[in-house]
């Protein structure tokens, strides 16, 4: 019990929360590409040009490992809501506690869960009982699908912008982070914009399964975690050892 007159000492910065958040990044990144690359066999993508018989006929062939592999990535989606909140923490060591940043970070990660979930739930149902749906109804869903999973990408860029902007501001004589973690955020970010232009181009290296949105966007997307994740923990390292000292 604290004595009359003394102001309570403030709860420790539980760090051991922190590092097990932190490994929510390098597992998401693991598991999500085994359960959409592997399980579900998305790499390559089924083709924008493809016509209603076409995509119908490959949800009915692949309907159990579609289901499979969309049901592991929404397990295992939210490990990126729960990394970037540790994220979210270490941006607001640098821009404060009345900082806005940190908190567009964290909104972005989790929108980008939500849409995972819904271009996942569409791809759920244009496989389940696929033989039985006609194929215009498949390849409906099928189409709503990526268009959810494409040009909502902004969420995700401005995750990446608010993320680069505050790193390079942080003016501390030794900053938090690297500086040219700052820059490669921002140019993480602009390998998403491809995938603004699906509607348009059916075909070419700006269709959903093109160059441009789905290995340049989506590989930059997982290029960015992993990167980030290295200097994740080394920042929480360095937090702890100030916090201590």
């Amino acid at each position: 019990m604290n004595r009359p007159g003394t102001a309570a000492a403030p709860p420790r910065t539980d760090f051991t929360a922190w590092r097990l958040c932190a490994w929510a990044g390098p597992l998401y990144v693991v598991f999500e590409a085994l359960a959409w690359a592997g399980v579900a066999g998305f790499l390559p993508p089924p083709q924008q040009s493809w016509t209603a018989p076409e995509v119908h006929q490959y949800f009915v062939d692949h309907s159990l490992r579609i289901r499979l592999g969309m049901m592991l990535t929404l397990f295992f989606s939210p490990l990126y809501y729960i990394w970037s909140a540790v994220v979210s923490r270490l941006m607001a060591r640098v821009e404060g506690p009345e900082g806005t940043l940190s908190t567009v970070e964290l909104l972005g990660g989790f929108a980008t869960v939500i849409v995972t979930f819904g271009s996942c739930c569409a791809w759920l149902s244009a496989a389940l009982d696929a033989g039985a749906k006609s194929p215009q109804d498949v390849k409906a869903v099928s189409d709503l699908a990526w268009m959810w999973f494409n040009p909502t990408l902004m969420v995700t860029f401005f995750q990446f912008v608010a993320f680069g902007i505050v790193f390079l501001r942080d003016s501390r004589p030794v900053p938090l982070m690297p500086r040219w973690l700052g820059w490669f955020s921002f140019a993480m970010a602009a390998t998403l914009l491809g995938a603004l232009f699906t509607p348009f181009f059916p075909r070419g290296p700006f269709a959903w399964d093109g160059l441009m949105p789905y290995y340049v966007g989506l590989g930059g997307y997982f290029l960015w975690i992993g990167v980030t994740c290295v200097q994740v923990f080394k920042a929480i390292g360095r937090i702890e050892e100030e916090t201590d000292a």
